[in-house]
This record gives structure tokens, sequence and C-alpha cells, in this order.
């Protein structure tokens, strides 16, 4: 706490992030707890070394890692860590270096083109090797739709799966993803119907499902239930005969670390209505300018303040481009002023990992706090 508020006073930096690991390895125990498979967590979600340390003291020792430079911070962070390369497009580099000098052994596709990749690449006959064959659910109701990118139909998923089972000892899998900040439940529900069919379609080849990820943090405008939510999608595959008995694994990011970090950013102007601060969406914040509105509150005097009627406010970000301003006002003390702070909760997902230097503003101070 002492560095939170030194860093407050501090009339040099006008950006900072806090992390709290306990609220991280804790949510992270909890959320292994009511999955009742192999939890694996999406990098792309935050890279953070404190975090991935975080997420490995509360039981999350699998990644779900897109790049070379995601399979050599896990590698760095946690040599020890599993790690499943689910980019369905990798540079034949990035196969080459993941499977050779790092052990991954656990990959993705959607394409004719790829598998033909991947079969140059990795050896056919090696049994430890798992490919997941990934196709795009038929409905999404997510804040974030996924299905635009990536994803077989299901008839090609199945030509797919046969196609690697003739050809090589990989083990096979499915894989779909729902999208992020997914509230209900009736896309997985969609999805898994198709991954019904396909496994009944391919001759009991299929050893594992990967129901992606989308599970949702908690948001001003945005509220999900994740215990609830995993509970009825995985009551729905126990009721089934074909998928019961799959191995599960899930892609968690924003559901295992939204609310391990806030954004601090210094009220630089007052004008009226409008609050310019020295976050926005170029500096950690980019989910606010589209869809999401993070909690926030005022600091003054290194303590939170509360001290006037609130008052709605636009927020605008330092940088010079117009397009630098919040999607949604904020309710805030009516006497919000220059040299305040506002800091926006839950920037744990999503937010350092889109940062920008853009306009010479960069959020690059960091602070743990204790654990």
């Amino acid at each position: 706490m002492d560095t939170l508020l030194a860093q407050l006073a501090d009339d040099t930096n006008d950006t900072f992030y806090t992390v709290d690991p306990r609220w991280i390895t804790r949510n992270a125990q909890q959320f292994s707890g009511c999955f009742p498979g192999t939890v694996l967590y999406a990098m792309k979600a935050n890279p953070l070394e404190q975090v991935l340390e975080a997420l490995s003291q509360g039981g999350i020792n699998h990644f779900d890692v897109a790049s070379l430079a995601e399979v050599q911070t896990v590698h760095n962070t946690l040599p020890n860590a599993v790690q499943y390369l689910m980019n369905p497009v990798k540079s034949r580099h990035c196969l080459h270096e993941a499977y050779y000098r790092y052990g991954v052994r656990s990959f993705v596709l959607d394409s004719e083109e790829e598998l033909s990749k991947l079969r140059d690449v990795l050896p056919e006959r090696d049994s430890t090797i798992s490919l997941f064959v990934r196709y795009a659910p038929s409905e999404s109701t997510a804040v974030y739709d996924l299905r635009g990118k990536f994803g077989a139909s299901p008839v090609l998923a199945t030509q797919l799966v046969h196609q690697v089972a003739s050809s090589t000892d990989w083990s096979l899998g499915l894989s779909f993803h729902v999208g992020s900040q997914a509230i209900e439940d009736g896309p997985w529900l969609a999805a898994l119907n198709d991954a019904d069919a396909i496994v009944r379609d391919t001759a009991e080849h299929v050893r594992h499902l990967d129901i992606g990820g989308g599970f949702p943090g908690n948001y001003l405008n945005s509220i999900g239930n994740t215990p609830d939510l995993v509970g009825r999608v995985c009551d729905h595959i126990q009721t089934s005969p074909t998928l019961k008995d799959l191995n599960l694994i899930c892609e968690a990011g924003r559901g295992l670390v939204y609310g391990g970090m806030s954004l601090f950013a210094r009220v630089l102007s007052r004008r009226e209505q409008s609050v310019f601060c020295g976050a926005g969406i170029f500096g950690g914040l980019l989910s606010a300018q589209q869809w999401l509105q993070f909690p926030a509150r005022v600091w003054r005097d290194g303590t939170p303040y509360t001290g006037a009627a609130e008052n709605t406010f636009n927020i605008f970000g330092p940088t010079c481009d117009s397009m630098d301003r919040l999607a949604f006002p904020y309710s805030l003390s009516s006497d919000i002023r220059e040299s305040d702070w506002l800091e926006f909760q839950s920037t744990g997902a999503y937010s350092v990992s889109l940062r920008t230097p853009f306009n010479g503003f960069y959020a690059d101070r960091i602070i743990s706090l204790p654990s």
C-alpha cells in the first residue's frame, strides 16, 4: 500500500497499474473448482509474469498460446507448464520451434491447408501429439463474436478428423469458441450439439473436447455468473452419451483475471462535463471504447474520494486523437478536478495486452499489491 500511495503522489507519472495476485490466485482456484476438466489460461488476456505466477499458485499450469513469443513467455516464467498452441494459423517456423525446442504437443487447425503444414513439420507417428479440429459455432450472443475469422463448418470438421485419423497417430479433439464475454449458455449448448454430431460421424476417433473461452467478467454494463454458466454447460455435456467421456478442456482468459488489476489515470483537466485523464483507448482502455464499461472511482489525497454528489461525465484519454474517448458516460464525484486520480477497476483482461505507446503515452508502471 505504501508503494501505491507513493505512486499517487508522484507528479511525474500520469498512469500506472496495480496487480492483486491474491485475487487472481483465489479466482483461479474457484474457477478450477467448478470446471470438471483441464483449465487452460488464454495468454492473450494478460501475459504479465506476475499474473502467470499468481495463476500457477491457484493451480493453473496449462496455457493456451498463439505465437512463439507467448510460448517463450510461458516457458521462461513457468518452465514446467504445459502449453497448447491453439492458433488455427501458424507459421512453419513457429510450429518447428514450439515442438522441437519447447516441447509443445497440442495444436489446432480448421483447414486442409493447415493440416498439410502440420504434416510437413510435425512427425506423423508421434502419438503424444494432440490435434484439435476447430469448428465454428452456429450462433453467438457474446459481446465479442469471434466466428468471423476461424472455424471450419461441421462438414469440413468431420472430413478433417477422418483425414488426420487415417494418416497420423495423433490424438484427436474438437474445439470451438463462442466469443468473448459470453453471458448466456445457448451458444455453448448449440455448439455442443454440433460436437455430438461430429463425434458420431467420425467413428470414435475424437478423444478430447475443448469448449473454448468466453467466460465473462463483471462490468457495469455486462455482468456474468461464471460458476452457474459453467455448471449448465458441463451438465449438458454429462447428459450426452457421445460427449460425456471425452477429455474436457477450456480456454479461460477474461474469466480468470478480469478483476485482478486496476488502471490508475491522473485527471489532467476538467472542462464542464468532460474529464481528460492519463489513460484512454490507446493506453489500456480499448474495450471501454467499444463495448464494456469498467467500474471506476475517484481518488484524492491518497484515498478513494466520495465527498460530493455524483454527476455524469464524458471521459477522454490524453492523446491528440478525437477517437480517444470512452464510449459510455461515467458517474463521478461532481467536484472532480485536476490532479485527482481515476481508478478503472476490473482491467485485468485485455488492457495490458492491448495498450500502445501512441502519441508518447504509455502505461508502463505496474505495482504488485501485497500477497
